[in-house]
């Protein structure tokens, strides 16, 4: 039984249904630990469960993790919880975390904002698709490019952004679309799904009432030109199990 239980690891959607069953609201004197991985929790949420921890003297541990390192590549220490809303927090013992910038420059420390690289022993030695790439030996050399878009503030704590992919570049201005959509979400509190190509960011939302001021927000930004940001309004932005958009 959940009563009893005294520890519970979830991924967002996990945390998401438990918030419609008023989860913060239940009293579980077993629970000691909750821990989250699997993507990334909306501020509120992450927010939510923290504050959830802090008041019923449990930990909160949000945690980040590639199938190519094993489950776990960085944890946020839960004491840091409440200052530092949905931070990956550092690197797991043994491990270390890099920045490289949009030059090519790593870093180690201070703050940076680029793309993530681990290092650490339990990064996968490669990819094998048939008999012979199971001789190519280790072609990483503990080393994982992660391809997602983090931010190292001051006190060495990262946060996901987005992901390298999940970029447009529109008259030289480079649009992280990730990052809109976080942007978006925070203001406003609706679901939202940013898409384009190199001449117009399109952003579908499920409200309508926001429809009108989506394009200044995002200009106030972002500097694009509100001319080349287009707002659709669908009833709902599908999704896959694991939260990834689908159909749209």
């Amino acid at each position: 039984m959940l009563k009893e239980a005294t520890s519970f690891t979830g991924v967002p959607y996990s945390y998401e249904i438990l918030a419609k069953m008023r989860f913060t609201r239940m009293d579980l004197p077993n629970l000691r630990i909750i821990t989250q991985g699997g993507g990334k929790l909306t501020p509120e949420m992450f927010h939510s469960l923290a504050q959830y921890a802090h008041d019923k003297g449990m930990k909160f541990i949000a945690t980040y993790g590639q199938s190519e390192c094993t489950a776990r590549m960085a944890y946020l220490p839960a004491e840091l919880a409440l200052s530092k809303t949905c931070s990956i927090g550092f690197a797991e013992p043994g491990g270390q975390l890099s920045i490289v910038d949009a030059e090519g420059n790593e870093t180690f420390e201070g703050e940076a904002t680029g793309e993530m690289v681990y290092r650490g022993e339990n990064v996968t030695l490669g990819y094998a698709t048939c008999l012979e790439d199971l001789k190519k030996g280790d072609e990483n050399h503990g080393i994982m490019h992660t391809g997602d878009i983090a931010h190292r503030d001051a006190d060495g704590c990262f946060f996901i952004v987005g992901r390298m992919k999940r970029f447009l570049k529109i008259f030289g201005l480079r649009i992280g679309l990730d990052e809109v959509e976080n942007l978006i979400k925070s203001k406003y509190q609706t679901d939202c799904y940013c898409k384009g190509d190199d001449q117009q960011l399109i952003v579908l939302t499920t409200n309508s009432a926001i429809a009108d001021q989506l394009p200044s927000f995002i200009e106030e930004k972002t500097h694009l030109f509100h001319q080349n940001i287009k707002v659709k309004v669908v009833d709902a932005i599908l999704r896959n199990e694991a939260g990834k958009v689908i159909n749209q």
